[in-house]
């Protein structure tokens, strides 16, 4: 996909809020990066799902196109992350085992000149990525 960066993050628990109730969260379990370009699962590990709430918006939509991140609300944290990370435009679809979400597999451009133009392509590709993940969940049980 010519991706700058492709990640899987997966949810789970992490604690509990001095209150009780339970912390969600997500890390960044695996983890390709093109030449030049950081790793950025280190700082991705047990963060809050509260932090990234745009991430479980979009992951409910199930639509792999690919998003630029000027068109994300310009208070939207996600958009401050990419921002500071240099990301241009990403690409992201749930993993779910059943109905339950539990992860997310994403591919990342650092430059738009490097953004497949056939963003049907694209699309299709995470969408197998994302297939063969659910199905290995599936195998192991």
């Amino acid at each position: 996909m010519e991706a700058s960066r492709a990640q899987i993050g997966q949810f789970h628990n992490g604690g509990k809020f001095l209150e009780g109730s339970p912390m969600k969260r997500f890390s960044v379990s695996h983890e390709s990066c093109g030449f030049g370009v950081s790793m950025e699962y280190p700082q991705m590990q047990a963060v809050l799902v509260t932090i990234f709430w745009d991430i479980v918006e979009i992951l409910k939509e199930n639509n792999p196109k690919v998003r630029f991140t000027d068109s994300l609300n310009s208070q939207s944290s996600l958009r401050v992350y990419n921002k500071s990370k240099n990301i241009e435009a990403f690409s992201i679809l749930p993993i779910r085992k059943g109905e339950l979400f539990v992860g997310f597999v994403k591919v990342e451009w650092n430059d738009r000149n490097e953004i497949p133009s056939d963003s049907e392509d694209c699309e299709r590709t995470l969408e197998q990525y994302r297939s063969f993940i659910e199905l290995e969940i599936k195998r192991q049980g």
